[in-house]
């Protein structure tokens, strides 16, 4: 009998466990190592073409990014512990707006993890991207899922008027429990060429998978029917 109150113990706290999982950061980009001088194409002047995640694990590709890339000043908004405000990522759109319509992508893993949230911080110039386009991909960029074509408020000119922006992909499952996912940010409507949008803080996060605790309570029953029948063996 000890051993069967011993297994009912270890199923229900399993499975309580399972119904209080907890978000779990998959990687964060501070952009406070960025360096630039003045603003260029990524791959010149001090403008990678990737950058890791500041903690994390997860690689930014902006290479396809076809305007200019700048390092204006940055906020503590969505920052994780005690980050700094110093760099953002800023977004410009260049000579003739060739910024336009050109992505920015954040790659990581998402194995285990299903409910991923992306939130960051953002704000941009009169001129910069109006409209602000975030998708993903599951097999290596081939092709994109929309998730949502614009998140910005009209009041977008500074990190405090915007806050936080929040975008959930707890509604497409087929972003969860992949070993490569590709988040894409597109802008557009940008309207002269000093016109930009920074990112700051930006945090993909997910909640680790587990099994329902329907399924770890039959996992238990197995579990007590198996010892069940080796005491009557």
């Amino acid at each position: 009998m000890k051993k069967l109150a011993v297994i009912f113990t270890l199923v229900g706290a399993i499975a309580s466990q399972g119904s209080a999982a907890h978000a779990a950061l998959i990687a964060n980009w501070n952009f406070n190592t960025l360096s630039i001088a003045t603003a260029s194409t990524p791959g010149s002047g001090g403008v990678p073409t990737t950058l890791a995640a500041s903690s994390g694990s997860g690689t930014l590709n902006l290479a396809g990014y076809l305007g200019t890339v700048d390092d204006f000043g940055g906020t503590t908004i969505n920052a994780v512990g005690a980050d700094p405000a110093e760099e953002s990522l800023s977004l410009v759109a260049g000579t003739n707006f060739p910024g336009n319509g050109t992505p920015v992508d954040f790659s990581f893993s998402t194995l285990g993890l299903e409910d991923v949230v992306l939130t960051y911080a953002h704000q941009r110039t009169a001129t910069g991207y109006t409209t602000n386009a975030w998708s993903f991909s599951t097999d290596g960029g081939g092709s994109f899922t929309p998730v949502v074509t614009n998140v910005l408020p009209a009041a977008a000119t500074t990190f405090a008027a915007v806050g936080v922006v929040s975008v959930d992909f707890s509604a497409f499952p087929a972003i969860e429990n992949k070993s490569s996912v590709i988040v894409r940010f597109v802008g557009t409507g940008a309207t002269a060429a000093a016109g930009n949008n920074r990112l700051d803080n930006v945090q993909f996060n997910a909640t680790p998978a587990v099994p329902e605790p329907a399924t770890l309570s039959l996992a238990g029953l197995s579990l007590i029917a198996a010892v069940a029948t080796r005491r009557r063996g």
